[in-house]
């Protein structure tokens, strides 16, 4: 199978060669496939950051795809790891401190330049849904965090004060329908 021989090359280092199969074997003629938008970013934001991190690592396992990374600051040793499932087309970003109480962040929604409106659903959950421009497709995102050890609150963003773990849930839906 030609994905197989694909992650080869990249485990050997031949990152050139594995891009050069991707594109020859896993796009479509006609390449452009429309105008196709990323829905947003979500936006972490730590109360840490005023400190230097050390020991900084990251790491992609291509067997189960999920994305870490890995840092301590003044002692406390942080994680996080991130994976999409297609399947339940939903983000989840979970993170983990080795001190009880040591997370504290802020995570927004944001999609310039058609921020759309911030609903709160509840004290954990956090809704934006608009439209990309006029005519546009209604889009939505869900943004959901789960705490442990803390407390969770949701404004117009989400923000976790002495957590010692943290997941954030964030799915989405629009009104597209492929012709």
């Amino acid at each position: 199978m030609k994905l197989d021989e694909i992650r080869d090359l990249l485990r050997r280092g031949e990152v050139q060669e594995a891009e050069r199969e991707m594109l020859l074997h896993f796009t479509n003629v006609p390449q452009y496939f429309g105008p196709y938008q990323p829905l947003g970013d979500l936006l972490l934001q730590f109360g840490h950051v005023k400190s230097e991190a050390e020991d900084y690592c990251r790491r992609l396992n291509l067997s189960t795809g999920v994305a870490s990374l890995s840092y301590a600051v003044d002692g406390v040793r942080y994680q996080r790891e991130i994976f999409v499932s297609a399947v339940h087309q939903v983000l989840v970003v979970r993170i983990t401190a080795s001190e009880p109480g040591a997370i504290s962040l802020t995570a927004r929604l944001s999609r310039r330049p058609f921020d759309g409106d911030m609903l709160q659903e509840n004290e954990h959950t956090l809704m934006m849904e608009g439209v990309c421009g006029s005519d546009g497709v209604k889009y939505a995102a869900v943004l959901n965090a789960q705490a442990t050890g803390g407390e969770c609150r949701a404004t117009w963003q989400l923000s976790r004060y002495s957590v010692c773990r943290c997941s954030n849930f964030a799915t989405h839906g629009s009104d597209y329908i492929p012709q």
